[in-house]
Formats: C-alpha cells, sequence, structure tokens
C-alpha cells in the first residue's frame, strides 16, 4: 500500500516511491483502490467518563454503508434543516450519491457564516475559528457545566472536496449559548452573547451583532433514482485520437525467424493475437478464414500471433500449430513473445486513461499508409473491420475526436477548441516519439519530432528532443543545427544547452562543450546529467581533481544515480594521472553503481571488470567481462571482447575508452 511521508522533512525512500508507482499502476489499469469496502461512519461517544472519548461504529444503523468505491465527501446542511447531510463522489457507479439525514429531532443547532473584511482577512474568513460556549445541566446535581466546541474555517477538508464553509455546530441536550467568540486570522476577536440555539448566523468582521441568516431555497428538486450502469461487454474498439504511425515491431515465424510488421504495397494489415485454448479466438480466426477473399479484396493481410506458451501458460506450441493445419487457415501464421506482447501493450496503454491488460483475443487494424486505426479488444467482426478501414483515420481532427471519445455525446464549442485539440495531438505525438526513442526506433521518432514541428514551428521541446534523437544516429550537423534553433527559441533552455555541450563533447570540441555546458550548469545548477557531463569534460581535458568533485557533488545531489558512480569509477580505475587513480575505490564505486542497475548493464558490469583489472584482480576482470558482453547489445560487444582478451592475458590499458 502506498504512504505518504510522515514529515516534510521525510528524504528520499526508494520502497515509498515503488509503492506508489505500483498503486498508480494498479489504478490505471482499473481495478479498485479499496477492493470494494464498504463506507464506515464513526460516532463520537464525547468526553464523559463512560465514553472514555471512544467512538461507536454506526456504519450500517446510519445507512452510509454502500459498497462503493469512495472518493470525495462532503457535509453541508443541504435541506437547512438544522443536520448535516452527505455529498460523496465515487470512482464507480454511482459516480455521486447524496446521503438526506433525517433525524426525528432537528433544530438543536447553531451555525456561523463569516465574512472577513477582505483587508487583513480574506473575505471569505478562511483560518477564522468559532467557539461556542453551551451551558448544560445536570438531572442529577443542581449545577450547570460550560461546554465548549470549536471549529475553524478550512478551503478544504478531504481528498478532493470542500465541505461548505458555514461552520455547523450540532447543540444536541444542551441547553443554551452562553458564548460565542470568534478568532480572526489578523489576530482580531469578537464576541456575542445571547444567539439561540436553532439559528443561522452571519458575522461579519467589525460587526458588533449577529444577523440571523433566513433559510436557503433549492431550485433543484432532488429525487432518489438508480444510475443505469451498461451492461459489461466483451467487445471494445479503441480509436486513436492522432493518427501515428504503427512503429515497426517483430515477430517470430513458426520456423523460429524474426519477421518484421511492415505495411506493404499499398496493404493494410491486421495483428491478430490468439491462444488455442482462447475459444472466443478460435471461433473468430474461423470467421477470419471464411472471409478471406473478403479480406484480400479489401487490401487487407492478416498476421495471427499465437501467444502459447508465454507467462504462465504451460501450452506447448503444438496445439496452435495442429489447430492452423486442421482449419487451414489462409493468412500467415506466427508466434508473439513476451516482448513484442508488452509493446503491443504499452501502444495501447498511449490511446487510453485506463489501462488494463489486453484480453484475448486482441486485434490491431494497421493501415495502407502504416497508421494505427484501431484497437479491437475481444471478438470483432469482418463488417466492424471493413468500415474502420474504409472510414480510416478522419483528416478531421474534430472528427477523430468524436471516434476516439468512444461514447454518444456532442462536442461543445468555443473559441480555444481547435487550439485545444492540436495541443492534444502534440503531446500525443511528444509521448509516442519519447517511446519510439526509449526502445531503439530512432529513424521513427525523428519523424513524429518532425510532424510535431510542422504543427508547432516554434515549439523549443521538439527542437532539443529532435537534436537528441539525430545526436543518437550520429547526425551531428542536423543535430547541431535543431539544438540551436531550440536556443534561438529558448535561449535559457538548459535542457538544449546541456545537449548542445553533449555534441561538441562528443565531436572534440572541447571549449565550445564546456561553454555551453557551464551554460547549462547556471541555469539547472541541480541537474545531475549537466554536472555529469562536465565531469566527463574536465576528465577528458586533463582536469581529474574538477572532474572528480563534479562526479562526487552529482552523487551528493542523486544518490540512486548509477551514471555517476560508474563515471568516478572509470576515473579512478584508469586515470593516467597515477596520483588520481585508487582501484580499491574504483571497485567499491562500480558495485554500487551496478547494484543500482541490478546487476544487468552492461556498460557497470565493464567498469567493474575494469576496475578489478586495475587492481590486478584477473580472475574477477574476466568473470564480469564476460557478464557485460552477455548483457550488451550487438553493436557494444566488439570493444568490450578486445578488453576482455586483454585482461585474459593480464593486460590493462587504461586509454580503453568505457563503454556507452
Amino acid at each position: 500500500m502506498s504512504r505518504s511521508p510522515e514529515d516534510e522533512a521525510a528524504g528520499h525512500n526508494q520502497q515509498r516511491n515503488q509503492a506508489n508507482l505500483l498503486l498508480n499502476q494498479m489504478m490505471l489499469e482499473g481495478r479498485s483502490f479499496s477492493g470494494h469496502e464498504r463506507n464506515c461512519a464513526y460516532l463520537n461517544c464525547g468526553s464523559s467518563p463512560e465514553a472514555r472519548g471512544r467512538f461507536a461504529n454506526v456504519s450500517a444503523v446510519s445507512g452510509i454503508d454502500f459498497p462503493d468505491d469512495g472518493r470525495a465527501l462532503v457535509t453541508t446542511d443541504w435541506d437547512q434543516d438544522g443536520d448535516l447531510d452527505i455529498w460523496i463522489a465515487n470512482r464507480n457507479a454511482p459516480r455521486i450519491r447524496f446521503l438526506q439525514n433525517q433525524l426525528s429531532e432537528p433544530q438543536r443547532f447553531v451555525s456561523f457564516q463569516l465574512v472577513g473584511n477582505g483587508t487583513t482577512v480574506n473575505l471569505d474568513a478562511i483560518g477564522a475559528r468559532v467557539e461556542v460556549e453551551f451551558e448544560s445541566e445536570h438531572e442529577t446535581q443542581e449545577k450547570t457545566e460550560t461546554v465548549t466546541r470549536r471549529q475553524s474555517v478550512r478551503a478544504g477538508e478531504g481528498f478532493l472536496s470542500q465541505n461548505s464553509k458555514r461552520l455547523h455546530f450540532g447543540a444536541g441536550p444542551l441547553e443554551r449559548i452562553e458564548r460565542v467568540t470568534v478568532y480572526w486570522p489578523d489576530g482580531e476577536r469578537q464576541q456575542f452573547g445571547s444567539l439561540e440555539i436553532g439559528r443561522h448566523y452571519q458575522v461579519t468582521q467589525g460587526s458588533k451583532r449577529a444577523v440571523v441568516l433566513p433559510p436557503r431555497s433549492h431550485d433543484a428538486t432532488l429525487t432518489a433514482n438508480l444510475q443505469k450502469v451498461p451492461e459489461a461487454d466483451q467487445q471494445a474498439a479503441l480509436h486513436p485520437l492522432s493518427p501515428l504511425a504503427f512503429p515497426p515491431l517483430t515477430y517470430r515465424t513458426l520456423d523460429g525467424d524474426r519477421q518484421r510488421i511492415a505495411t506493404e504495397g499499398n496493404r493494410a494489415i491486421l495483428i491478430n493475437l490468439w491462444a488455442s485454448w482462447c475459444q472466443p479466438c478460435l471461433k473468430e480466426l474461423v470467421a477470419f478464414a471464411k472471409q478471406d477473399e473478403v479480406l484480400q479484396d479489401a487490401g487487407l493481410d492478416v498476421i495471427a500471433l499465437n501467444v502459447d506458451g508465454l507467462g504462465e501458460d504451460e501450452t506447448p506450441p503444438e496445439a496452435a500449430t495442429a489447430f492452423a493445419d486442421r482449419v487451414q487457415l489462409p493468412f500467415t501464421l506466427g508466434r508473439a513473445d513476451a516482448t513484442l506482447l508488452d509493446q503491443l501493450q504499452q501502444l495501447h496503454d498511449m490511446h487510453t486513461t485506463l489501462r488494463p491488460p489486453l484480453p484475448l483475443p486482441t486485434s490491431f487494424l494497421i493501415g495502407p499508409t502504416g497508421d494505427l486505426i484501431a484497437i479491437y479488444k475481444g471478438p470483432v467482426t469482418v463488417e466492424t473491420i471493413l468500415t474502420d478501414l474504409k472510414e480510416a483515420n478522419p483528416s478531421d481532427r474534430e472528427e477523430r475526436f468524436r471516434r476516439a471519445a468512444g461514447l454518444p455525446g456532442r462536442l461543445l464549442r468555443y473559441d480555444g477548441l481547435a487550439k485545444a485539440l492540436e495541443a492534444s495531438e502534440v503531446e500525443r505525438r511528444f509521448q509516442y516519439a519519447d517511446w519510439l526513442q526509449t526502445h531503439g526506433f530512432i529513424a521513427n521518432a525523428i519523424k513524429q519530432y518532425s510532424e510535431i514541428l510542422q504543427l508547432d514551428p516554434d515549439s523549443a521541446k521538439a527542437q532539443i528532443d529532435l537534436g537528441s534523437a539525430l545526436l543518437a544516429t550520429g547526425g551531428l550537423e542536423k543535430a547541431e543545427a535543431a539544438l540551436k534553433k531550440a536556443i534561438e527559441i529558448e535561449p535559457k533552455s538548459s535542457r538544449a544547452h546541456l545537449r548542445l555541450g553533449s555534441l561538441y563533447l562528443k565531436r572534440g570540441q572541447r571549449e565550445l562543450a564546456l561553454e555551453h555546458l557551464q551554460k547549462a550548469e547556471k541555469l539547472s545548477p541541480e541537474d545531475v546529467s549537466i554536472v555529469n557531463n562536465l565531469g566527463t569534460l574536465y576528465d577528458q581535458m586533463g582536469q581529474y581533481q574538477r572532474a572528480i568533485e563534479q562526479f562526487d557533488r552529482a552523487i551528493a545531489l542523486m544518490p540512486g544515480e548509477a551514471g555517476s558512480y560508474n563515471n568516478l569509477a572509470w576515473l579512478r580505475a584508469t586515470c593516467p594521472d597515477g596520483a588520481f587513480r585508487d582501484a580499491a575505490q574504483a571497485v567499491q564505486l562500480a558495485r554500487k553503481a551496478c547494484q543500482l542497475t541490478g546487476w544487468n548493464d552492461f556498460s557497470t558490469l565493464d567498469t567493474l571488470a575494469t576496475a578489478y583489472a586495475a587492481q590486478g584482480n584477473w580472475s574477477e576482470a574476466v568473470k564480469w567481462q564476460q557478464k557485460a558482453i552477455e548483457f550488451a547489445p550487438p553493436p557494444q560487444q566488439a570493444d568490450l571482447k578486445r578488453r576482455l582478451e586483454a585482461f585474459k592475458q593480464k593486460s590493462f590499458a587504461p586509454q580503453f575508452p568505457p563503454s556507452e
């Protein structure tokens, strides 16, 4: 369960952050926050010796114990009968619930609406406190007792909720009001006597008397009603708000070969996920097979990807092959692996707020131009597919918005509507481009940034991200142009100066790199990426003490960031100046970096191996270098293997650059 920090000074807590992430993921998957626990209500039993400060559970007897996934709760005397009613907002149906308090003996109350002077105290009197002193007579003792109750005017009472700003005091059996004192936030104090129980009062700061307010009247008539909840359906279609190009994902053929998903010859594709044990899947595939000629004539190719044996499923692959042979499926068959399923899930999640796991069957419809047209969750008919293929992605943003909504309704028009829809598309393309770049589809990410710049030519962020993507591909000249344009648009962008400084660092233009990295550091002095890049630059310039200071500062700024430990470990292991080499510390730092990356990052493992080599521990150097090669992508393996051969020969070459 997620939990908030216990105080404002609570520091970074990785366990708490992980719990928050898991809770957020659970909510996005559409799961209940509370497990549909019933609402609870507790009665304050008072301060009498018999009560002993306890609370009584009155959930059932009060009628509040609905099994709702409740969120916001507001109390107010809605019907003005002297007792508090409740409004509750829920995540599930009904989305809003009104609970009318029907106490048989109302009017045993007093309420106050405060009005500040508007200068030293806000008009709503937020922060003011009211004390009401009641007189109570004991039946068995001929004496009176003063009971004091206090309330403050607040600007919020709970999760996304605000109670009425009228302060409501229940009087119960208390006989009369002896004194009312108002403490205003500016220090002023007012007192009133002779106020009656059963009245609403307005108290204006500076006024000598409290004014009786008449009961409010409501124009709206509330009637009890059941909310009509649509019945659960096994079919759903998701239409993208923006026409995003489907990424070049790959699947495995039945022979085990890797095959890329790509539209060819102006033909559309339907990617269908199915399992041999899923009866709706098999029924759907048979329907597709029977209408294969219709699909072919419409320019649509089906790629049916089997998911048997993934996760906890123990179904043998032969089951899918046997079904395909028996039915003689006429379209392309293949197998989805865990990576592809994860990628398809993430593509789905980009187009919706709720992100439940994809069901079986699920199908992705890709248009002839490569754009994603629809995601079908559950069985889909050929007629639906052909209709969506014909209508494809409308060029009109408003029409795309209507289709993406998935619910009937009308679009509210206002002056900024077109701009809002354009901004929404820009934001979605940014999200998609970032996903593409993260997954190594750099060329596709560059296309998205270019699309964004067509929509918003003055976007410094798009220029920065475009420059970063071009930098990753080695297109340094185009990257430099994009980053310079970003600085022209937004001169105080530390990200733009950081990226341009990194570019010049990569190109070996150290003076220019230093100029931009120092500007970036001045703009964002606590950005760990900037601090690390400056450390790397000082290392290359032979200013080793300054480099060490930068890496130490980066570790202090973010102790959970592995790159800072890795950079300092490499310098301590390989520095040409022996005065700054410290093999023992390098091993310690490299092990910390490996720990933070889960012992499966080739770069930190390579540094650990090099640190052991600097220490002369050749067996450990060979062991961890082999591990680094195991996790490294093919382009990086050549350098790592050369370093491995050197370690096997008990040769240490500090001039080797660190792997990236």
